[in-house]
């Protein structure tokens, strides 16, 4: 009697479902994705700053919204325009309200497939900055400086 035989058919049988469940999860190359944001995190004072969003399955109908971390609430970030620099980069030009509430944001993007894909906490806005008090220069960036856009200090 070979007791064996039962444990690996049991063992085939549960590899080939999961090589099944996995093939037919996996990622198509044209899904939409989300990697990053640059800046990763941004001064409240901010008023216009452009957002690169790395990722992939772009196209010209991608439309963006940051919402608080976990709700649907906008928290005071608007996107002025988005521009397509590639399938799998893009460029948000957004209105930081004054009142933009400090925390982190999500970042949603809808495709024209209707496909919606969020980034989770993607985007860090601080309550306040000395720096950009005293003459905002930008927020940094580790792939390219993005400057902001502000009127003069009284």
């Amino acid at each position: 009697m070979n007791l064996m035989k039962p444990q690996v058919t049991i063992w085939m049988s549960t590899l080939a479902m999961a090589a099944g469940f996995i093939g037919s999860h996996s990622a198509r190359a044209d899904a939409l994705q989300i990697s990053e944001v640059e800046p990763a995190h941004v001064w409240r004072e901010t008023e216009t700053l452009e957002i690169a969003i790395i990722g992939r399955g772009f196209d010209a109908r991608a439309a963006i919204r940051f919402l608080l971390a976990g709700t649907d609430s906008l928290g005071g970030i608007a996107v002025e325009r988005v521009k397509i620099l590639s399938s799998k980069e893009l460029v948000a030009t957004v209105v930081m309200e004054p009142g933009v509430t400090p925390g982190y944001f999500d970042v949603e993007i809808s495709g024209n497939k209707g496909e919606t894909v969020r980034g989770n906490s993607l985007l860090l806005v601080e309550p306040y900055s000395w720096a950009a008090r005293f003459g905002c220069t930008g927020a940094e960036s580790s792939r390219r400086r993005i400057p902001c856009r502000r009127g003069a200090i009284g």
